[in-house]
């Protein structure tokens, strides 16, 4: 065997075995679901003054796709919480002759808010490549949400139903080595339509509703992002997101949700 001839070829398949072991270089797509614990802090003027707050659990699904040139996922967001407060601790209306409205109706008391958040989000981003580990993530999101609360207001239950649709700017940097991946994305609403409905066991309902640029509503997401894989095709996933929004219309409303879950993942 002529060793000269050879070694083209050696190096040759030593090169595409390192490219086919680097995750940094392949295109891939991945499913994951996730769930874990949710710290909720609530202040809405349309509610009261006071601040509701609530550990909860959430759950998340999401599709993702990373490819040598972009990044693409859709997510999935469920949240189902208990806010309370204890700002009215003490209060009671009730006089000489008793009680005038109860604290507690159908299940609900004075220092309660029901709350259900279903989000939808997706995402596209080009991608910058810096080594072989390292790289960029640069482009854009589109949210929808769905935010239902249920509240008492003396001894009335109310709904306040909210639809939020906003877009903007997101940011990705990307950090693969071997089984382990380190995400991290930053993004913040730039043009939103919302919509706030309240609806009042007596009475009519009332609406307001409008686009704006940031004027009226305001959203920022902070998410970290730990990947393991076992093996080519499972994995686990360890988020922490930081969400914030606020919308201004009729009265202030602001809104933080910090979350920890824990996820399987499925590459394909």
């Amino acid at each position: 065997m002529n060793l000269k001839k050879g070694r083209p070829v050696a190096f040759l398949l030593l090169f595409m075995a390192f490219v086919l072991s680097s995750k940094g270089q392949e295109s891939f797509n991945k499913i994951s679901v996730s769930a874990g614990l949710a710290g909720s802090t609530l202040k809405d003027r349309v509610i009261s003054t006071y601040i509701y707050k609530k550990k909860s659990i959430p759950v998340t699904s999401e599709y993702s796709y990373k490819g040598y040139k972009s990044f693409l996922g859709v997510r999935l967001y469920f949240l189902k919480s208990k806010l309370k407060t204890d700002e009215n601790n003490g209060f009671s209306y009730s006089g000489d002759l008793g009680t005038f409205i109860p604290d507690k109706v159908n299940g609900f008391t004075q220092s309660q808010v029901n709350f259900l958040m279903f989000q939808t989000r997706a995402y596209y981003l080009a991608r910058i490549h810096f080594d072989d580990r390292f790289s960029l993530g640069l482009g854009g999101f589109g949210q929808y949400d769905i935010i239902n609360k249920k509240f008492l207001v003396l001894d009335y239950e109310n709904n306040l139903n909210e639809r939020f649709f906003s877009v903007g700017p997101q940011i990705m940097p990307v950090y693969i080595s071997g089984q382990h991946e380190f995400q991290y994305a930053l993004s913040a609403s730039v043009f939103n339509i919302g919509s706030r409905k309240l609806t009042p066991e007596e009475g009519t309902g009332t609406k307001v509703s409008g686009a704006s640029f940031f004027k009226k509503y305001f959203g920022v997401e902070s998410r970290l992002t730990y990947s393991y894989s076992f093996t080519q095709n499972i994995g686990i996933d360890i988020n922490y997101i930081f969400y914030y929004y606020q919308y201004k219309k009729p009265r202030k409303e602001q809104m933080v949700i910090q979350n920890l879950t824990l996820g399987l993942a499925i590459m394909f």
